[in-house]
């Protein structure tokens, strides 16, 4: 059995887990989906959000995280929708120092 590991989360073959990462060195914390298929294979990782403006990509992890089960995948997919929580959060355009 495979476990995947992100931060303080984890999950096994047949897992589908939610919920959040601390950023390291701060306490901002980001949301995380980990989902392991029933079959081992590879891991796919999506990121939304690095430009706090890309509303689309956001909302397409999202639904994706939501959409997807274990009994769908070969493989592993690690989903973090909303990369750059700050500047999503301050509506900012640009990346926003921590």
């Amino acid at each position: 059995m495979q476990t995947v590991k992100v931060g303080n989360m984890s999950a096994k073959t047949g897992d589908k887990v939610s919920g959040y990462v601390q950023v390291k060195g701060t306490e901002i914390e980001i949301p995380v989906t980990i989902i392991c298929g029933e079959k081992e294979g590879e891991t796919v990782f999506i990121s939304g959000g690095v430009h706090n403006a890309e509303y689309v990509g956001i909302q397409t992890g999202i639904e994706i995280a939501n959409e997807i089960s274990p009994s769908q995948l070969t493989g592993n997919l690690i989903i973090l929708p909303l990369m750059n929580r700050t500047g999503f959060e301050h509506r900012t355009m640009s990346m926003v120092k921590i």
